[in-house]
């Protein structure tokens, strides 16, 4: 499941966006650049979304560069009251994908989301006969179709995704999962042992006390 970082500090707001998005994504919620440092160093973000005004500084441009130091492929949507031709300018030249003006309608939001992830990730990818749908995230195998576990899927697809990337056991864990302090820590290896159980293809390697990777090439 794809993982959000969302900075606002309007509370009713914010409760808004996560009760419409929690369905799709895991989203953590952060109200101050502190925070962001801390979550930035646990977990892996596909997208952030950042308000500009918090506290009467323009903490969401801070975000931006924070983000970007970590040289991850976050994709960034500002959402923001300033919403002049040159505050739009700024916050792009900076380094955001998206800029969207508030007030706005949170399906909106999740449109724009979507398009974001879709220009991050192309829709297929094959690998020694297995065909991997990235939109829909089906696996099929000459003509036949694979069906894993939903945890199995997820960890499978955020492998592909993260192609060509070293994780360890536990920055898998954190994430994948909402609540990772919950996990065990031998769940990757139990979950990876599953997948190459019922995938006709070993795909993912592991690096031994390193960590796992799917690498395309």
């Amino acid at each position: 499941m794809k993982r959000i970082l969302y900075l606002e500090d309007d509370d009713k707001l914010a409760k808004l966006v996560m009760q419409y998005l929690e369905h799709y994504y895991l989203i953590d919620h952060v109200s101050t650049l502190n925070d962001i440092e801390a979550y930035l160093k646990q977990h892996h973000y596909d997208i952030a979304i950042l308000d500009r005004n918090i506290n009467d500084a323009d903490i969401g441009l801070m975000a931006i560069g924070l983000i970007h130091a970590q040289n991850i492929d976050t994709g960034i949507i500002i959402t923001s009251a300033y919403s002049t031709v040159d505050d739009k300018i700024k916050g792009l030249s900076l380094g955001a994908n998206d800029y969207l003006e508030k007030p706005f309608d949170v399906r909106e939001l999740a449109a724009r989301i979507n398009a974001q992830l879709r220009k991050k990730f192309p829709e297929q990818v094959s690998y020694k006969g297995l065909q991997f749908n990235m939109a829909n995230k089906q696996i099929h195998y000459e003509g036949n179709m694979i069906l894993l576990s939903q945890k199995e899927n997820a960890l499978l697809f955020f492998l592909l995704e993260n192609a060509n990337k070293l994780f360890t056991a536990q920055e898998l864990i954190y994430a994948l999962y909402a609540h990772p302090d919950d996990i065990l820590p031998n769940t990757i290896t139990v979950t990876i042992g599953k997948i190459r159980k019922k995938l006709p293809v070993d795909i993912i390697k592991t690096f031994k006390t390193r960590g796992y990777m799917i690498e395309l090439f």
